[in-house]
């Protein structure tokens, strides 16, 4: 197996195994930043995956539109422009729950305790779950496989590229070379501050 056969293979195999096979190349050729990669997404951003650490982020590409939803299931509706940032969610899942989840004709219903307990001390509020449309999770995959096939292109690149300098080294013949509304109970809020805090649930552990 290598880089060059799962990067052929892309689209006819599961996200999940295209991802297990490059870790298992990622370790044997020593590519630390691409394994460390390869294991966040496998194994999702969650504190039982060893890879994660203090500077993981979850990634943008991870991002998912809807709504939260209180106790009894009903919508918590974000009336003020200002906070639409608060119904966007970076998904932590593996990816083969991802996988699994976007088969589903449905909605989808998570439950972050980090976005709950925000929304808890910002708002006055305790939401019970998030849930979005199952279509979307097909973007996330789309944008994971791009990525993927982007650093499978860049180390068959670097690869070679090595190659070339070894066969340059030894002599050769010629022939050879080739609706949250602030303000509702009477606070204030600093917005930007709201905002960088928001990104900041998705940027430590879980």
């Amino acid at each position: 197996m290598s880089f060059q056969k799962i990067l052929d293979n892309l689209d006819d195999e599961s996200l999940n195994n295209s991802l297990s096979k490059s870790l298992r190349l990622a370790k044997q050729k020593g590519l630390s930043d691409f394994e460390n990669w390869l294991q966040l997404e496998l194994l999702g951003y969650t504190n039982n995956n060893d890879a994660l650490n203090e500077k993981s982020e979850v990634p943008e590409y991870r991002s998912v539109t809807g709504r939260h939803l209180d106790q009894f299931g009903r919508p918590i509706l974000v009336a003020d422009d200002r906070l639409l940032f608060l119904n966007d969610v970076r998904l932590r899942n593996s990816i083969s729950e991802l996988e699994r989840l976007s088969t589903r004709d449905e909605t989808v219903t998570i439950q972050d305790p980090n976005i709950i307990q925000f929304l808890k001390q910002h708002f006055e509020i305790e939401p019970y779950a998030f849930q979005f449309s199952s279509v979307q999770l097909l973007g996330v995959l789309n944008a994971i496989k791009t990525r993927l096939s982007d650093y499978l292109l860049k180390h068959i690149e670097s690869i070679e590229d090595v190659a070339v300098i070894e066969t340059q080294l030894v002599p050769k013949k010629e022939s050879e070379l080739f609706e949250l509304k602030p303000g509702i109970w009477g606070f204030s809020i600093n917005l930007k501050v709201l905002a960088r805090k928001w990104l900041k649930l998705f940027k430590k552990k879980a």
